[in-house]
């Protein structure tokens, strides 16, 4: 018997005015599972990401997390789940410390532990120096790693990444592949976008590919890098 889904997204629609940004996307996690999603740009792969974290509403369709409805639920409520995510732009606040920043999304902890558990994971993504300085002033790279570990404070099942290694370069790449790694060796199962798809093809158990708001096909990277679809859609 293989492993169970985590996560199923059937025959979702999302529109914005006239534009079909999701067109019937069809997926699913596997528990346990590194799965990538790729796609050319524009083909639907953040607004997929938005709809299973809360943040935009499904007009037609299903989603679901551990067998419960995600889509008539908040992203406060979706991230008390279980499911948190990263962002392509990372939303830090900007005027609050590193250390703040993730201490501002504690549930469920006295203050104390809060801050432990932020020392943790700011040790762990090797920036703990960092913690008292405002998240304003860090680089692009540092930031990433903030969003990484202040989503990791909400203890998740799951966790998507929406494009962890674009624009830094490929020291920081290979160390947050590590920490990924780490992650997924621990529990945690990862569905992340990226562009990169060296790493994506190294690290990927399961690659889904979208064009157009619709998944069209899924398997493991070798087939999915051959696949006519999925060149159709590239080239």
């Amino acid at each position: 018997m293989g492993a169970r889904p985590l996560l199923l997204v059937d025959g979702v629609v999302k529109r914005f005015g006239g534009v079909m940004a999701l067109n019937g996307a069809s997926c699913a996690v596997t528990e346990g599972s590194v799965t990538g999603l790729i796609g050319p740009n524009g083909s639907g792969k953040s607004t997929l990401f938005a709809c299973i974290a809360g943040v935009e509403r499904p007009d037609e369709g299903r989603i679901t997390f551990q067998g419960e409805r995600l889509d008539e639920r908040t992203p406060s409520e979706i991230c008390e789940m279980g499911l948190a995510r990263t962002f392509q732009v990372t939303r830090l606040f900007r005027e609050m410390t590193v250390l703040e920043n993730l201490v501002a999304v504690a549930h469920g902890r006295s203050d104390a532990a809060a801050v432990r558990r932020a020392q943790e994971l700011l040790e762990m993504v090797e920036i703990r120096r960092l913690e008292h300085a405002l998240a304003g002033t860090l680089s692009y790279g540092q930031r990433k790693l903030v969003e990484i570990a202040r989503a990791l404070m909400f203890a998740p099942k799951l966790l998507l990444l929406d494009e962890p290694f674009a624009g830094i370069n490929p020291r920081l790449q290979n160390r947050i592949l590590g920490y990924l790694k780490a992650l997924h060796e621990g529990g945690v199962t990862l569905f992340l976008i990226d562009h990169e798809m060296r790493i994506l093809l190294d690290v990927c158990e399961t690659v889904l590919a979208i064009d157009a708001g619709e998944v069209i096909a899924s398997g493991p990277p070798e087939e999915i890098r051959r696949n006519p679809r999925v060149l159709a859609a590239y080239f």
